[in-house]
């Protein structure tokens, strides 16, 4: 077996498996968000640690999408 078909069959074994993750996570995300009554209010200790997360989220996304 040569080198491209080993990488390629181990990129497609990590491409299948982050995908069924992501399936996983969208589906207990949907379960989720069925339970959650109202508006999610975040502690005041909470808010800024998610907005670092999003913002450096959003940064990577759209560097991404210039490209």
């Amino acid at each position: 077996m040569n080198w491209a078909r080993i990488l390629a069959y181990v990129t497609g074994t990590v491409d299948q498996e982050l995908l069924l993750r992501n399936e996983y996570l969208a589906a207990e995300n949907r379960i989720l968000r069925a339970q959650l009554k109202g508006r999610l209010r975040l502690s005041e200790a909470e808010e800024p640690g998610s907005a670092r997360l999003l913002i450096g989220w959003a940064a990577k996304f759209s560097v991404r999408w210039r490209m």
